[in-house]
């Protein structure tokens, strides 16, 4: 199948999970053109050309129309607020379903996504929270690629804060950080966050390499999930904070996709000392064989693009069945 995927280009995990999807499909045996409007970072440049991903990074989408005829897409699945007019638009003139998927609870231009032909929700409690009129919304959850092979060995007392850290978000992981320093944990940050004490990494291409060298990771959404797959214990923390994941909680943490809304907690210092020290070697242990398994039995990029593609192929389908309909209806006329 020929998929346009569309998206305007973030420092965050949303284009990490476009970029995987676009990487997925074209393994699967799909055709991709991507559009990651305003990129601008060297290193993302250069994995969409290593990975060999078509890819144009203008913001004046509509311009692209006639290298799009010659690609000829049958389905348009678009993945920002920013781009979604575009994508509708282009959609109109190429004859050709769209599909949207809403990243945010606040995503802004709900009525635009009405006029899709379906809306993909990434947990359960977006897609309960989506009252659309028109367009069917479908729950995938996001998949990331499960390592083949990890260290399972005991693994020293490190963790690492996976994050895009905002103001809001400032006291609550210094406060996190802190914590752990008094209970003897070494720290580093893969995001944009810069705390004294704290191993910066910035941003990386490939995660895993950090969290397999780390026992716990601390964050939310797709950082949990890669924490997990990788072997690693989890703290639900951004804006709020949801504590660790375990067999008992982790439906009701996934049901908001380990964003920290389940609860909508600020902890304490006390909370937080008393979170840690929970987490023995043994619990610790415990921990990172359930994650792993339950981030391969849920979580894997596989499931998660075999799903779209299902609905890929039935917008494509609708599309075609309206536009026989329509011609038969011209011709007996």
């Amino acid at each position: 199948m020929r998929i346009l995927v569309i998206t305007r280009f973030y420092l965050n995990g949303q284009t990490t999970h476009v970029l995987t999807l676009c990487q997925e499909l074209i393994r699967q045996n799909h055709e991709v053109f991507l559009v990651i409007s305003r990129i601008d970072h060297p290193g993302y440049l250069l994995w969409l050309r290593q990975k060999s991903i078509p890819h144009s990074g203008t913001h004046e989408i509509l311009n692209l129309l006639p290298r799009l005829q010659v690609f000829n897409p049958e389905v348009i699945h678009n993945h920002s607020a920013h781009t979604l007019h575009s994508a509708l638009e282009l959609g109109q003139l190429l004859g050709i379903p769209v599909v949207a998927t809403s990243h945010y609870l606040d995503f802004e231009p709900s009525h635009l996504l009405d006029q899709t032909q379906t809306v993909i929700a990434i947990s359960k409690e977006m897609g309960d929270q989506l009252l659309l009129e028109n367009a069917p919304v479908v729950v995938i959850e996001n998949g990331i690629p499960i390592p083949h092979v990890y260290p399972n060995r005991r693994r020293p007392k490190h963790a690492v804060f996976l994050a895009r850290v905002t103001p809001r978000k400032q006291h609550i992981f210094q406060l996190t950080a802190n914590s752990l320093k008094e209970h003897d944990w070494s720290i580093s940050a893969v995001g944009n966050w810069r705390c004294p004490d704290v191993r910066f990494r910035g941003w990386q291409m490939d995660v895993f390499p950090e969290l397999f060298s780390a026992s716990l990771v601390i964050g939310t959404g797709r950082a949990i999930r890669e924490g997990m797959a990788s072997g690693c214990a989890g703290i639900v923390l951004g804006e709020f904070f949801d504590g660790i994941v375990t067999p008992e909680c982790v439906k009701k943490l996934e049901y908001s996709n380990f964003s920290g809304r389940f609860s909508k907690t600020i902890p304490s210092s006390q909370d937080l000392q008393s979170l840690l020290d929970q987490l023995t070697p043994d619990y610790l242990e415990k921990l990172s064989s359930f994650g792993r398994a339950y981030a391969t039995d849920h979580f894997s990029v596989q499931m998660m693009v075999t799903k779209l593609v299902n609905v890929y192929y039935r917008v494509r389908n609708e599309r075609k069945n309206e536009a026989d309909v329509k011609h038969y209806i011209g011709g007996r006329k």
